[in-house]
């Protein structure tokens, strides 16, 4: 299959699964899909700053409420950053 498919640009693939009646949709990477208009319209990634990785990309949260705005304040934690804190019981 991938020698058959790789002849064609990912448009013509679909364009003959078309024609022959065959469901078909294009697959994104994780960072193409960020380029494409319909995901850049939603603002579904955000840019935050990170204390050791510079700047980082994640997304939002998916669900918007006006009422009950949710919201990422804060990056992932580095690995055992958090692991004391989690681990010792609260006093």
């Amino acid at each position: 299959m991938r020698k058959i498919t790789a002849q064609y640009t990912t448009r013509e693939m679909m364009d003959v699964c078309r024609k022959m009646d065959i469901p078909v949709a294009e697959m994104y990477s994780i960072h193409s899909i960020q380029n494409h208009p319909q995901v850049q319209s939603t603002g579904l990634f955000q840019t935050m700053a990170h204390p050791t990785e510079d700047e980082v990309v994640t997304t939002r949260p998916t669900a918007l409420f006006s009422k009950t705005p949710a919201s990422i304040y804060k990056p992932a934690p580095n690995l055992g950053e958090d692991t004391e804190r989690i681990l010792n019981p609260a006093p």
